[in-house]
């Protein structure tokens, strides 16, 4: 699949009216990015709350959003800033104490839910024993539902690369769930 520059110069267009004041534009690329963002700290960083080192990071964002220089680096700029607060997140978390364990192992009250976890804890386990690059093409793509072009911006890769890799990503999924079979 080709990069789609239409959906670039929507981004662009977004960024600059965005950096003119105009909130609603700013609105639009959080609901854009921040599904992605939030899967890519869960990933990277999973002692740490993610949706509040998004939404901190979003904040930050809007904050400097006039000191972006190019508004076509807008995806990684932001990127960069999530991470950086992941980062001191994860180095300011003190660590849970045992009855916090315990509670957090009763929240889930219901069965289906219950169940509907270790299908997705399941899954996450194939997906983790692929390599990195590819974990996190695939997290996004399936289970994020994230277009490719937006997926290429996100990590500051190219179309063809994410493809590349979602397509290694199956073939090496295939292989797995064919082990486990036998």
């Amino acid at each position: 699949m080709a990069f789609d520059s239409r959906e670039e110069g929507a981004d662009v267009q977004l960024v600059i009216r965005a950096q003119a004041g105009d909130i609603h534009a700013f609105d639009a690329m959080v609901r854009r990015y921040r599904r992605g963002l939030t899967t890519l700290v869960r990933m990277q960083f999973p002692d740490v709350a993610a949706d509040d080192v998004v939404q901190d990071a979003l904040l930050t964002a809007f904050k400097c959003l006039p000191k972006l220089h190019d508004p076509t680096r807008f995806a990684g700029w932001l990127s960069t800033i999530v991470r950086r607060r992941a980062v001191r997140s994860a180095t300011e978390r003190a660590p849970a104490t045992g009855l916090d364990q315990i509670l957090l192992g009763y929240l889930p009250a219901m069965t289906e839910r219950l169940i509907a976890q270790e299908r997705r804890a399941d899954l996450h386990k194939a997906i983790a024993r692929l390599p990195s690059e590819l974990t996190t093409v695939v997290t996004l793509y399936y289970l994020d539902d994230l277009p490719i072009e937006s997926i290429a911006r996100l990590l500051q890769i190219s179309a063809t690369t994410v493809n590349w890799r979602l397509r290694q990503a199956r073939v090496r999924l295939r292989r797995l769930a064919a082990s486990c079979q036998d």
